[in-house]
């Protein structure tokens, strides 16, 4: 997935481990979208057996993340160097590795990708487990060969569901498990030159106990690995933290095996009937075994490992003969109940239809097809699985049900731009789909509460319960409201509408000083931030206040003038005098008795 390199941090003076994502990565919007949430989440982690994640960026198309640099090994340079640990070594290795998964799974963070490259064992042997959520990351990116390629490479440690792309904290439980198990004995518990046949053994093949390949291996520690690698996520420690507290117990040796699975109806048991002396010299450790037939019995359950009774020479030829008799009797019996009626499945999965056909012809066997199940592993038109399962018996000219692979499970993300976050969460459902993170950003064209855009967005194929991330509509952005006190009623219209705001009129009243039309007042304030297309209300001036015009008709000139200034009107005289001026006012303009604006012009005529 990336290069890592040394580096030093020279705000802080320290030296850090740099990662930087490959370009195939690198180059996926979607990929570095959901990398920097889950660096985000792992940068979240606090625990002393969690590497720190100090930084996260992109710099000139390099994605990169800063940790914190463990100068040692890894896991995996440990167990090259001395092959296996003792028990007591690996559980102490374990439990800071389960300490460190607790804590991710505390905060709803699942590693996926448990195994010895990602544990660290610094110099002063602390024990730190690195890379959280980078697995899922690359997950995500289903249409990347490399994101393949991180499924493959890890395959020797994943659960059974995650072959399905599901994976929740029981499955860094399964992982764990497998990790201890390669501890105890050097080896991971299924071998195979591929990936598909690793993902076949981790669903139908349960993991042995660490005791059946080396010795010296408590039966409680056989028990943890066991009860952390059942197939069954249920039949698991719900998460890291219930794995922790049963490695306590079974270093006090208290750890019980997990309850077996019921047999089916059909399974035979054997009878193991030893005939002395056959085939190993007498006292060797295979004496007992050497000679033994095996008879399926139903319903027989016999413990070859007791020794033989004592018994008096006088009776040795009896039981000689009881037992060259049995042997006789299970040659017979082996035919009906064994290899004569029954034949056994050939490996059919992971190849074509024709080619299981015409294996499965080869053994006498018939075939049916199922319903076609989908896989992330197993290519389209290939056979996913078998009934019986291959090396499962089945009688001779039988029927074996082949499932075939519809390939990996992929949805197209439908259209959501438009849509309210009920109707996409709905229309998400209706093709096996979920709604992943979801932020709001304003917009000019997308009404509030409507899906703005989606990632990955309409048309990507994605995996079926896939995240899809929305950013919802806040509506249009907010815009500061400008002063249109003291303006004519248009001109503060115009300034509004420029800002994309409304202007509506709600009142008006007269004032000294203002003329009329002029806006008095307006909500919101001035500076006020508000949403675009917000209406701004104003009061409009009706002028100045209306007064009585005094009569000053037959008054003196000088008496009109004092009269009229005294109540707020300016005079203009008419004079019509032309030979004899009396001075006197005969008329004026509005007259007495009129309403007029304070200040309004009053124009007398005298003579």
């Amino acid at each position: 997935m990336a290069s890592v390199y040394r580096g030093t941090d020279t705000r802080l003076g320290r030296t850090v481990a740099l990662k930087v994502m490959a370009p195939v990565f690198a180059e996926d919007p979607d990929f570095v979208a959901r990398f920097s949430r889950e660096a985000q989440a792992a940068a979240g982690i606090y625990d002393g057996n969690v590497v720190i994640v100090h930084d996260q960026g992109e710099d000139d198309g390099l994605v990169y993340l800063v940790m914190e640099y463990v100068p040692g090994r890894t896991l995996r340079d440990l167990l090259a160097e001395r092959g296996r640990l003792d028990p007591t070594q690996a559980l102490d290795v374990i439990e800071p590795v389960l300490a460190a998964l607790q804590a991710a799974h505390t905060v709803g963070l699942v590693h996926r990708d448990v195994k010895p490259e990602n544990v660290l064992i610094g110099l002063d042997g602390r024990i730190k487990v690195t890379d959280f959520g980078l697995a899922r990351a690359a997950a995500a990116t289903p249409t990347s060969s490399a994101s393949q390629g991180v499924l493959m490479g890890t395959m020797a440690y994943l659960a059974p569901e995650q072959t399905r792309g599901v994976a929740d904290a029981r499955s860094d439980v399964y992982s764990s498990g497998i990790l201890l198990f390669e501890m105890l004995t050097g080896q991971t518990p299924f071998q195979d030159d591929n990936a598909l046949g690793l993902a076949y053994r981790h669903v139908h093949d349960m993991v042995p106990a660490p005791s059946t390949i080396v010795g010296g291996v408590p039966p409680s520690v056989d028990a943890l690995v066991a009860q952390a690698t059942q197939q069954d996520p249920d039949a698991r420690p719900r998460d890291a933290g219930a794995l922790l507290a049963l490695v306590e117990q079974a270093r006090r040796g208290v750890l019980e095996p997990p309850a077996p699975v019921p047999a089916t109806p059909d399974l035979q048991q054997t009878l193991v009937v030893p005939i002395p002396g056959a085939g190993a010299p007498a006292g060797s450790a295979a004496a007992g075994d050497a000679g033994a037939v095996a008879v399926p019995v139903s319903g027989v359950v016999v413990d070859p490992g007791r020794p033989p009774a004592k018994r008096r020479r006088s009776r040795g030829w009896i039981a000689l003969a009881v037992v060259v008799l049995l042997a006789v009797t299970a040659g017979g019996a082996a035919y009906w109940l064994g290899t004569g009626r029954y034949t056994t499945v050939p490996g059919v999965v992971g190849v074509a239809a024709k080619q299981a056909e015409s294996k499965l012809a080869e053994q006498g066997l018939t075939w049916e097809y199922g319903k076609a199940g989908y896989s992330e592993i197993v290519p389209e038109g290939q056979v996913l699985s078998s009934d019986p399962e291959p090396g499962g018996r089945v009688q001779n000219g039988g029927t074996v049900v082949l499932v075939l692979s519809k390939g990996p499970e992929r949805y197209q993300v439908p259209k959501l731009v438009g849509l309210t976050l009920g109707q996409a969460v709905d229309k998400l459902a209706q093709r096996t789909l979920v709604v992943g993170d979801t932020s709001k950003e304003f917009s000019t064209t997308v009404k509030e509460g409507k899906v703005i855009t989606s990632s990955p967005k309409a048309g990507t194929e994605v995996r079926a319960e896939a995240e899809i991330d929305l950013v919802v509509s806040r509506g249009l952005p907010p815009v500061e409201v400008p002063s249109v006190v003291s303006q004519a009623f248009g001109a503060a219209k115009a300034d509004l509408a420029a800002v994309g705001l409304e202007i509506r009129q709600t009142g008006e009243r007269y004032q000294d000083g203002t003329t009329k039309g002029e806006v008095l007042s307006q909500t919101p304030a001035a500076g006020t931030r508000v949403t675009k297309g917000s209406t701004v209300e104003v009061v409009v001036s009706l002028g100045p206040p209306l007064v009585e015009v005094p009569n000053v008709l037959r008054k003196s000139v000088d008496n009109a003038k004092k009269t009229l200034d005294k109540e707020g009107f300016r005079v203009v005289v008419d004079n019509k005098c032309v030979v004899f001026c009396v001075g006197v006012v005969v008329d004026q303009s509005p007259n007495g008795g009129e309403l007029a604006p304070k200040g309004s012009t009053v124009t007398i005529v005298v003579v």
